[in-house]
């Protein structure tokens, strides 16, 4: 073996620590409180940044302050970070290395609905089950990491989201109560993983997605609300039972009739297996 190799393999056995290091050791649990009160002008727009690790996360919409709840941890490396500065919040943990077995980072938190936010939501690897239903959100930036998550409106959201992007991750993906979110514009990016979209609810205005992707399975439910899809991308395979097709634009059974606010959904996906199925 040359000099040169060897050298190399020493450095990758030295680097190999570091690369596998243990976050911390396992201590007791702890319990971090979140409390941040609403504004005093009800006119203000926050901009709320939640940037869980390797968590498990519920966030609800019941919240009296901007944002309340507890993150119990048993990593001492897993203590979260609550950056406040004018009109944003910020909630994250910096975790580096790898987490022990039985660790333990749960995230209960609950958003105020009547406080007027840009949401940004970065999930790490955490597996979650987020609220979102009638919270008056302006903007909404989400990343998927590679863990499952569900996301919801069960209420309509009284502020036009002017701006929804969401980033699919390696995992499962499930976004419910799209016609609530009162989305003007929209852009959807799908990850590996499995993606489901369901527009149910009630549609306020006219909403535009853009839908772009590779390999994911995505399965898109009209939730009874008026949907038409323009396929601009190189996918061929596309499920569309009870739906009208012409050429490469696939229109839901709700859309000839309707007379109010409808979807429409660009999509560009590559060699993605897309249903698109009626009802919710």
């Amino acid at each position: 073996m040359s000099r040169c190799r060897v050298a190399i393999f020493m450095l990758a056995l030295i680097a190999m620590p570091a690369l596998t290091a243990c976050a911390g050791d396992i201590g007791p649990t702890q319990s971090f409180p979140i409390n941040v009160p609403k504004p005093a002008d009800p006119s203000e727009v926050w901009d709320v940044e939640l940037y869980p690790g390797a968590a498990s996360v519920t966030v609800g919409s019941s919240g009296e302050g901007i944002v309340q709840g507890t993150i119990d941890y048993n990593v001492e490396s897993l203590k979260p970070t609550v950056t406040i500065g004018e009109r944003r919040v910020s909630i994250s943990q910096d975790l580096k290395g790898v987490l022990p077995i039985n660790s333990r980072n749960e995230w209960r938190l609950q958003l105020g609905r009547g406080v007027r936010m840009n949401l940004t939501v970065n999930t790490g690897a955490s597996s979650g089950d987020w609220d979102l239903s009638g919270l008056s959100l302006k903007r909404l930036g989400w990343v998927q990491g590679a863990a499952d998550a569900s996301l919801k409106f069960s209420l309509p959201n009284p502020e036009r989201l002017d701006s929804f992007t969401v980033n699919g991750g390696a995992a499962s993906l499930t976004l419910r109560g799209l016609a609530n979110a009162n989305i003007s514009s929209g852009n959807i990016t799908a990850g590996a993983g499995a993606l489901t979209l369901v527009f149910d609810g009630q549609l306020a205005g006219d909403t535009e997605i853009t839908l772009d992707g590779g390999v994911a399975s995505i399965a898109i439910y009209t939730g009874g609300n008026p949907v038409q899809l323009v396929s601009e991308g190189p996918l061929k395979s596309i499920e569309a039972s009870g739906w009208t097709q012409s050429d490469n634009t696939y229109t839901s059974p709700e859309w000839a009739t309707a007379s109010g606010p409808r979807i429409t959904i660009t999509a560009r996906l590559g060699v993605a297996a897309l249903k698109l199925i009626t009802g919710d």
